[in-house]
């Protein structure tokens, strides 16, 4: 339970409908639009027009590479999965060798724009056991 806050004025509240109004004063500030000045908008809507340099640019122009959809795979937390109702990420890590060749190219197919996954997401698959 809440004995008291401190308001805008330092002044010490203890009464229920103070501590109400001092809350929503201070909640309503985040959501006030005031009048900034010219200064202010300009500090906030600057924009550093070389932040991205012609190395890093060509880095994120790169094609894809096959390893890196392993290696990306397995920074990833093996009991979740990628889709709801979908596999976690450790199945593909313990069955890679079977799998592997597959989901890379459908990783790579979609990272190149060349899946429509609409049609992806449709796809039924069904794992036939080994006996």
């Amino acid at each position: 339970m809440i004995r008291g806050l401190i308001d805008d004025m330092g002044q010490w509240k203890d009464m229920m409908d103070d501590i109400e109004s001092v809350i929503y004063n201070y909640y309503r500030g985040f959501f006030t639009v005031g009048s900034p000045s010219y200064e202010d908008i300009k500090v906030v809507v600057y924009v550093d027009k070389t932040t991205v340099k012609s190395e890093m640019n060509q880095s994120l122009l790169a094609k894809f590479r096959t390893n890196e959809v392993m290696t990306d795979l397995k920074q990833m937390d093996p009991l979740k999965a990628p889709v709801p109702n979908g596999l976690p990420v450790l199945f593909f890590i313990k069955y890679w060798d079977n799998a592997g060749d597959s989901v890379t190219k459908i990783v790579l197919d979609i990272l190149k724009n060349n899946v429509h996954l609409k049609g992806l997401m449709e796809a039924l698959v069904v794992l036939v056991p080994n006996v």
